[in-house]
């Protein structure tokens, strides 16, 4: 299994671990509002975010002081939060990975390495795992 490694402390038995990679997350607005954003300000964002399960939502909560949060609205999908962005002067928080997903609209600020998250591999045997590393060339 393939996951954030904040998951992985929710899961119970013995399982062997890897890190695989490191992701860098952005806070992304539509292009004409790209000088109104700056990660360094959180309180004067308006955030589309998934719901407080979602390790984003839950790192910002960790790292942002609470009196420096910006106004949260909760949704479901990326995709849901990208189209709100077309038409609005908010922002939401993506890893690098969804940024292929995004158009040439929006802009892209790289947030503080604090934010990056590790993506781990899983597996209850050492010998699958290998086998995994192995035929996917990620040793």
């Amino acid at each position: 299994m393939i996951i954030d490694d904040e998951f992985s402390k929710f899961l119970t038995g013995n399982f062997y671990e890897k890190s695989l990679a490191k992701e860098a997350f952005y806070l992304v607005s539509h292009q004409k509002f790209a000088n109104s954003f700056d990660s360094k300000n959180w309180k004067q964002l308006e955030l589309f975010l998934n719901p407080k399960s979602c390790p984003i939502h839950q790192k910002l909560l960790a790292l942002c002081p609470k009196e420096n949060l910006p106004k949260i609205h909760e949704i479901e999908y990326t995709a849901s939060a990208l189209s709100f962005l077309v038409s609005s002067n908010q922002a939401t928080i993506l890893q690098s990975s969804l940024k292929k997903y995004a158009s040439e609209n929006f802009y892209f600020q790289k947030l503080p390495e604090n934010f990056n998250r590790n993506l781990v591999i899983l597996s209850r045997t050492l010998s699958d795992q290998e086998l995994f590393l192995r035929k996917n060339n990620t040793q």
